[in-house]
């Protein structure tokens, strides 16, 4: 048992000292004399068991190593990979709204200017304004579509004041939706790949609980709980259509980017009249890595 023991914590390494000791013991005390062949026998067979079993679990142990070192390299990969997406979409959102705002106001300054020389003529001046609003409509859409691309509300405020900022935006109380949120994340531990994240995991959240819950409530929790990070929205209504899964309400996207920064992801929790979209992860020391 002792040459098990070994084996089982120390390797093959353990199972060959152990022999050793035993064999001296057996030596030292001159037992063996009696039943040599019985107790070479053992010895012998307690020594391959002890060695293969060492063998065995030191394998096991070097391929757990070599797989947590993989995971851990494919988790900064996975971090690069996304801090490298966001800066992508915060330039290319950049460029766009400073291009499309200076061509829409080019169009509508164009239709003032052919309302101001045609004065007389209505049938201009009400293509004039038409094409004014129609600009404006344009411009309003661009901005709602940079707004998935990047959200602005992150690159003025802070994670919370962003939140709050997507509730108003969003209008819940005049579509008869009382909203609750209660912050308590430490947000300098957040890097900005992992801000965007949680940005966007709430933003389709609560886009599925306007277009599809009909909810009058919706909570939105964010705290930590010793080295993990939670999140959790939930809201009192139907929750998704049965058998629709998470195909066509935006979750698909939305896990797989939380998935690279979390341990683990629950889109959607269903219950009979109420839903909840819930994610954690774990923060290494130093500084927080994973987040939904």
């Amino acid at each position: 048992m002792p040459i098990i023991a070994l084996a089982w914590h120390y390797g093959w390494q353990g199972a060959l000292i152990a022999t050793l000791m035993n064999a001296i013991a057996l030596i030292a005390s001159q037992t063996w004399h009696d039943h040599p062949v019985d107790l070479l026998l053992s010895l012998l067979a307690q020594s391959l068991t002890g060695l293969l079993l060492g063998a065995g679990i030191q394998r096991l142990r070097e391929l757990n190593q070599s797989l947590q070192t993989e995971l851990a390299r494919n988790r900064r990969l996975a971090e690069r990979l996304l801090e490298t997406e966001e800066s992508v979409r915060r330039e290319v959102a950049r460029e766009l709204h400073d291009d499309i705002g200076q061509t829409i106001t080019a169009i509508r300054t164009q239709a003032g200017i052919v309302q101001r020389q045609a004065p007389e003529n209505e049938g201009v001046k009400l293509s004039g304004a038409h094409i004014e609003q129609l600009s404006l409509g344009v411009y309003d859409s661009v901005r709602r579509l940079l707004g998935r691309l990047r959200p602005r509300q992150l690159d003025d405020l802070s994670l919370e004041q962003a939140i709050r900022s997507l509730l108003r935006e969003m209008e819940l109380e005049s579509r008869g939706i009382v909203s609750h949120i209660n912050w308590q994340i430490d947000e300098p531990l957040l890097s900005e790949g992992q801000r965007v994240t949680l940005f966007r995991v709430c933003q389709e959240g609560l886009n599925n609980i306007v277009k599809h819950a009909s909810a009058s409530a919706v909570t939105l929790q964010g705290w930590q709980q010793d080295e993990r990070l939670m999140l959790v929205i939930e809201d009192d209504g139907s929750g998704l259509p049965p058998g629709s899964g998470q195909q066509g309400f935006g979750l698909p996207g939305c896990a797989n980017a939380s998935r690279r920064w979390a341990e683990r992801s629950r889109f959607p929790a269903l219950t009979a009249r109420a839903s909840a979209l819930a994610c954690h992860c774990v923060m290494p020391k130093g500084r927080a890595c994973s987040v939904f």
